[in-house]
């Protein structure tokens, strides 16, 4: 489900009003996958609308801190699951469901050392026999669809 993707745009929804007009900026630049975070109150349910508003774009949920969370989201509809570090129980629980599990990094030497990806170092990245893809927010300011198709061209 994931290969194929270069990019993984990490989405940060306010409103749910903002879902539909954000997942299609993404969608019509060429980016049909996204990692909504769960930082916001709303993440929940734009990941269940996204899912059924975008039945063809592969929508994760980001920044999941416990199984608790990971249950929200996969009951929601979330395709794979995203956190910036290791939980047992949150792994047992998805291994169970069958939901790939994509923890960022393990100690804070690895959270220091992958900050910064933007336009400037995508390529290096991607570079890696190791790197699969990359996440990032930073097509999600301004023109979503017009920094999507830009962010496509870098990496093809």
């Amino acid at each position: 489900m994931l290969e194929g993707h270069k990019i993984v745009p990490v989405v940060v929804i306010k409103t749910l009003e903002d879902t539909i007009p954000t997942l299609r900026g993404l969608s019509e630049g060429g980016i049909n996958i996204a990692e909504i975070t769960f930082r916001t109150a709303c993440a929940k349910d734009a990941i269940a609308l996204g899912r059924n508003e975008f039945p063809n774009m592969v929508i994760g949920a980001g920044t999941i801190l416990n199984v608790t969370q990971a249950r929200q989201a996969v009951e929601a509809g979330a395709l794979f699951i995203v956190s910036p570090g290791f939980d047992k129980e949150t792994s047992d629980y998805l291994n169970e469901v069958d939901v790939p599990y994509i923890p960022g990094a393990v100690t804070p030497t690895e959270i220091m050392q992958i900050l910064g990806i933007d336009e400037t170092n995508i390529r290096d990245y991607l570079a890696l026999d190791n790197v699969i893809a990359i996440g990032g927010s930073f097509m999600m300011k301004g023109d979503i669809a017009e920094n999507s198709r830009r962010v496509l061209e870098l990496i093809k």
